[in-house]
């Protein structure tokens, strides 16, 4: 049996110390792949993803006798000039000899907390089991091992490793590598984690000198019955299971009754017990992040789950404390909860390199299986792709039927080592294959995929535009971006896709309705247009002294196109920060508004006084910053600054003085309700600098018309605050949202609305109006991270055709929604023509992602 001493915290550890972190290879070189060490890795590389074709090429192009190929050179690992080697590939010692040895050569009394030092003397081997890895990134490397000795289990150590041994086949993915046995070698190190005091490393002697895993081999078949999805133990069986093997060499599926539970911990991002039981032994799952789809892990409260049966999977073993022993389960994953999950379905058709798979084919596979168990073939015509990235050696490209699109993330080889400049590959039609997944809402191949071949495709001829669905309101002197404007269209030879807009003409200079942007398109020799309005209010980035709050610089972000048009000021609350990173001379902070969050991306620039050096994991949570660069939004959902941003101010959120209050500037019918989030407080904060404050919430009756005294409860005042709103007399009639495909009742702010579409699909809903109706009202939002979603409006005549949503924090996980967002915002109303008699409109989802509906009401 073993004790837990640091298992949750050594990948994180392994990353501080080894001097990279998880975003390291987006700035780091390619100097350690040098001809004297490195070779022998790309050789390799290009060997394992050049087999098949090779393969395909000699047994079809070539009657020829195939000659005897090189052998490829046995991997050296170089030592460090002038250290001492302990162990060899042959010999190496235990880790339990690695951590007397470290001790010996290290004094950790004299190692602050949070700090650590490494022994550049010694360069070990060391042989160990391996219990779990990180997924194989960008540049050869697995990020962390967790491993531990054979014959004390008591003893841990993790390092940053590069593999290079060709008998470890394909460690791509996450745990690829548990239950080997490894020899591993690097110089050791002693870390002084501030809670849980000396850890053992396995660290890096320079960028040239890292880890490396030298031999690696499979454990013996055991024999013994882990349990299937379908078919799991009992929690008595798991219990016998780990009692024979401890840990469990592979993965078990474990199923019982939930006995107990803790809450929720969004500071980890798990539950950290859920004990479930048989009603003779029980069993702990430890740490749990994955939860199936019919579970909120965020809305898990302490015994929550208690009396619901779940299907569990994990590495089993023992924890003990204070003499008590625990089964549980560690790195874990619920599978079903009350049987509502659905277990896998078994795919048989993953395509090949003859013939793959289409879009809508590797598309189906996935929904039943992300990510898939094994390669996906997959072939379509190449509608963008970024330059191939000599820094990264990858290259992203994105794959359409003119229906579906399909990305090609980080695929690593293209035939005949090309490096395409950036689109030079559309029109083309590609094959690859890779492991197949969903990623924010986007089916991909994932990193490390397999270009396998790139032929000429057949130009396609539009033959009809669909639509052009641009904003449809923007702020005084902001710019429309190209990417917020959708054309659809028609093809000749059959489909529909996504035009490629190539000029956009839309001055914002005047305030109006009604306005008309010229809209170019690849294709089509006519102009296209779009109306919009623009607002009198001009485009906000905020200052130091009046910066953006979180939830704010988001919204303008997005309305940018992505990309804000200027430089911004945002303040938020550190929610978490990395340790400052001196080898790239940099940190990531996370600052929250309570509502949704924004990464300051790998600042290096801090006010006088603060020593960046110091900055420690989490040591800045709860202080304020005031951070200056240009927003982008990174992967659909994360918003951020990009590197080379500033933090201009770090200090403490206390409220000086009240400055200003803004109550809603929009009217409000009878019956409706004004939301904290309505109500625009201004405070001075200690500091010198101002921001918005939180109202937690307001008391405004809305029951009869007229203008009113409102008032609002804001964090920090002990006063409420008092602001003016105007209630209009009822007078359009409510008519109901019906669902219609891939939708489901909800509510939204306490009123009656239909949620449309799923994670992986579109849906609609639709409307009837009766005859005489001039104009349709109806609230609408995208979910939470979503963009470029719009809905398409048939049935009649309307102005206008479609609306283009916005996406908002509080459409997320399950119903009841609160929006974060000024329900004014997402108000749309859309004029009516030739309503002779009861009309149905059917309101359809642009591509396949949520939104949600209420409120609707015609006059």
């Amino acid at each position: 049996m073993k004790k837990r001493k640091i298992l949750y915290l050594i990948p994180f550890a392994a990353l501080v110390l080894s001097g990279c972190t998880f975003q390291e290879g987006w700035q780091a070189t390619t100097g350690w792949l040098n001809d004297n060490i490195w070779t022998p890795v790309v050789n390799f590389f290009e060997g394992l993803f050049g087999k098949k074709e090779d393969k395909k090429e000699e047994e079809e192009d070539d009657p020829t006798p195939t000659p005897t190929p090189t052998p490829t050179p046995t991997p050296s690992y170089p030592d460090p000039e002038g250290v001492e080697v302990i162990g060899s590939k042959e010999s190496p010692i235990s880790v339990s000899e690695f951590r007397t040895l470290v001790d010996s050569y290290i004094p950790f009394d004299a190692i602050d907390a949070g700090k650590s030092s490494t022994d550049t003397d010694h360069w070990y081997f060391v042989e160990a089991k391996v219990k779990s890895s990180s997924a194989f990134n960008d540049y050869g490397e697995v990020e962390y091992l967790n491993i531990y000795d054979t014959e004390d289990k008591t003893l841990e150590v993790t390092g940053h490793f590069v593999l290079v041994d060709e008998s470890l086949g394909d460690y791509s993915a996450a745990n690829s590598l548990a239950g080997k046995t490894v020899v591993v070698k690097g110089c050791g190190c002693l870390f002084n984690h501030k809670t849980n005091g000396k850890t053992y490393q396995m660290a890096k002697y320079d960028n040239d000198h890292k880890p490396v895993v030298v031999k690696a081999t499979d454990p013996a078949p055991s024999g013994l019955d882990y349990g299937t999805l379908q078919n799991p133990l009992t929690v008595s069986e798991a219990k016998a299971l780990i009692d024979a093997e401890d840990p469990t060499l592979q993965k078990a599926y474990v199923t019982g009754e939930v006995k107990s539970n803790d809450a929720y911990d969004s500071a980890y991002g798990n539950v950290n017990r859920i004990t479930i039981t048989d009603g003779q032994n029980d069993l702990v799952i430890f740490r749990c992040a994955t939860f199936p789809s019919n579970v909120t892990a965020t809305e898990i409260t302490a015994n929550s789950l208690k009396g619901k049966t779940v299907v569990a999977s994990g590495t089993g073993e023992t924890y003990v404390k204070s003499g008590t022993t625990t089964y549980e389960l560690t790195t874990p994953e619920i599978h079903s909860c009350e049987g509502e999950d659905v277990p896998p379905v078994v795919i048989d058709d993953y395509g090949t390199l003859e013939s793959p798979l289409s879009i809508s084919a590797a598309k189906a596979v996935i929904d039943l299986q992300d990510p898939t168990t094994q390669d996906l073939y997959v072939t379509g015509e190449v509608k963008s792709n970024t330059a191939w990235s000599t820094q990264h050696n990858n290259i992203d490209i994105v794959l359409t039927d003119g229906q579906n699109d399909f990305k090609l993330f980080r695929a690593g080889t293209i035939p005949g080592g090309a490096q395409p400049a950036e689109n030079a590959l559309v029109g083309k039609v590609v094959v690859a294959h890779g492991i197949g997944t969903i990623y924010s809402g986007t089916y991909e191949l994932n990193s490390g995929c397999v270009v396998d071949s790139i032929e000429e495709g057949q130009a396609k001829t539009i033959s009809e535009i669909v639509s052009v669905v641009g904003p449809s309101e923007v702020a005084l002197n902001s710019t429309i971006q190209p990417s917020q404007v959708i054309v659809t269209v028609n093809y000749a030879e059959g489909g529909s896709g996504t035009a490629t807009v190539t000029n956009l003409v839309a001055p914002t200079n005047v305030s109006g309705e009604g306005l008309t942007a010229d809209v170019t398109i690849d294709g089509w020799n006519e102009t296209l247009h779009f109306t919009y309005n623009v607002t009198s209010e001009e485009s906000n980035y905020g200052s130091l002294a009046n910066p953006l709050g979180v939830t704010e610089a988001r919204t303008l972000i997005a309305a940018d196109g992505g990309t804000s048009a200027q430089s911004m000021y945002v303040a938020g609350t550190v929610k978490s920060n990395k340790a400052w990173d001196s080898s790239h001379s940099n940190v990531d902070i996370t600052i929250t508004d309570g509502v949704n969050e924004f990464i300051v991306f790998r600042t290096a620039t801090f006010p006088s006084g603060v020593t960046k050096e110091d900055i420690a994991l989490n040591s800045l949570v709860g202080q304020v910053v005031i951070a200056s660069g240009t927003g982008v939004i990174y992967n659909e959902t994360t918003y951020e600054f990009q590197q080379g941003c500033v933090v201009e101010f770090l200090g403490s959120k206390n409220i000086a003085s009240l400055v200003s209050v803004e109550g809603p500037s929009g009217e409000y019918n009878q019956g409706a309700t004004v939301l904290p989030a309505d109500v625009k407080v201004i405070v001075a904060f200690e500091g010198g600098f101002n921001g918005l404050a939180n109202v937690t919430s307001v008391d405004a009756p809305t029951t009869t018309s007229g203008t009113h005294t409102g008032q609002a409860t804001v964090e920090g005042l002990n006063e409420p605050v008092e602001f003016e709103y105007t209630v209009s007399a009822q007078s359009s009639t409510p008519v109901d949202i019906v669902a219609g495909e891939n939708g489901s009742a909800c509510t939204v702010n306490e009123k009656d609305g239909i949620k449309v579409g799923t994670s992986k699909l579109g849906g609609s809903f639709t409307i009837t109006v009766p005859a005489g109706a001039t104009s349709l009202e109806v609230y609408a939002a995208a979910w939470k991270g979503v963009s470029g979603l719009s809905l398409n409006i048939t049935g009649a005549t309307t102005d206008p055709s479609s609306i283009a949503l916005t996406a908002d924090s509080g459409i997320s996980n399950n119903s009841p929604f609160t929006l974060a967002g000024s329900e004014s915002s997402f108000k749309f109303t859309i004029g009516l023509s030739g309503i002779t008699a009861s009309t149905t409109l059917t309101f359809t989802t642009s591509a396949a992602k949520r939104c949600v509906a209420w409120s609707a009401s015609y006059r």
